[in-house]
């Protein structure tokens, strides 16, 4: 007896969610900073524009270093122990150590001489 193919595609669906939730928990797990000292990389929407990602990540009190390889990523350093809460509950998607997210730099262009 073979099962109804609504029953294949929840099985898929099933899959597929709990593929993403892993990939995102070892994502958060592995990319979380090490020391707030040397700096968090945020990284908001990927729809965020550089004005509002710069605005955002620096609310709290933090300062800005550097924008990451898109707009939507901003390195920070902050001044105090809640301001990963406070980014957070303006929107950012993940909070991680820039060390560990190198690819969130641009690469450098070989100049010619």
């Amino acid at each position: 007896m073979q099962a109804p193919s609504g029953f294949r595609w929840f099985d898929t669906l099933l899959l597929a969610g709990a593929a993403l939730f892993s990939l995102a928990a070892v994502a958060v797990i592995t990319l979380a900073p090490k020391e707030n000292a040397e700096g968090i990389a945020v990284i908001f929407a990927p729809w965020t524009s550089a004005a509002e990602t710069m605005a955002r990540s620096v609310q709290p009190g933090g300062r800005f270093v550097r924008f990451g390889a898109f707009d939507f990523i901003a390195v920070i350093e902050p001044n105090g122990g809640t301001h990963a809460q406070v980014l957070r509950e303006s929107g950012a998607w993940l909070l991680a150590d820039p060390a560990a997210l190198a690819a969130c730099l641009r690469p450098f262009k070989p100049t010619k001489i």
